[in-house]
């Protein structure tokens, strides 16, 4: 079985990242990209002015947003606490997901990106715990001065 080098996690990691973010900027197209029905939901929406929970739950996403950055970057750099804190912030947005306000609307680009990068996300996890690999997040243990 033929082992994974860190520039090959690398070049996974990135791909991850790049398929979040082309998801984000498709989300820009949406009004070339989405069917009329939809755009006119949308724009019925935007003078609805938030309830006071829904700002909340909506600054709640924060935390979950800059420990996810924080552990893209400790996985580039091997971090030891980089796996757990990638996890956690996984979870921790799947759960604010689901008791995020009101409907999603998004284009089919979009969407197909975000799969990608939530297939990639779950690639560069097993990588990490259940392969070889994860031995680059052990501590390392300084030598001994005898």
């Amino acid at each position: 079985m033929k082992t994974i080098t860190k520039k090959q996690f690398r070049v996974l990691l990135t791909l991850c990242v790049f398929a979040l973010v082309a998801s984000a900027v498709a989300g820009v197209l949406d009004s070339w990209l989405l069917p009329q029905p939809l755009l006119d939901y949308r724009q019925s929406q935007h003078g609805v002015r938030p309830r006071v929970s829904e700002v909340v739950i909506s600054i709640l996403g924060i935390p979950g947003v800059i420990a996810c950055i924080v552990s893209i970057i400790g996985l580039y750099r091997f971090w030891p606490c980089a796996r757990w804190l990638s996890v956690a912030a996984w979870v921790y947005l799947l759960i604010w997901m689901a008791f995020s306000p009101g409907p999603v609307v998004s284009n089919a680009v979009s969407g197909a990106f975000s799969q990608c990068s939530t297939l990639l996300a779950g690639a560069v996890l097993a990588i990490v715990y259940f392969s070889p690999a994860a031995d680059w997040f052990q501590k390392k243990e300084l030598p001994h001065a005898v």
